[in-house]
């Protein structure tokens, strides 16, 4: 039975792990992406 709970336990851990790390590459992502964005918008107004 501790086996088990413990098992559970690791599999919850690495889930809750995995979905953090997937969280904040994506905001890192989105940061990088609105970024690059503003960017070339505001190069391209500026040849404008």
């Amino acid at each position: 039975m501790l086996t088990f709970t413990i098992l559970l336990g690791g599999i919850a851990l690495g889930l809750f792990t995995i979905i953090t790390l997937g969280g904040i590459v994506l905001s890192i992502v989105a940061v990088i992406a609105a970024t690059n964005e503003s960017v070339a918008r505001r190069h391209y107004e500026h040849e404008l």
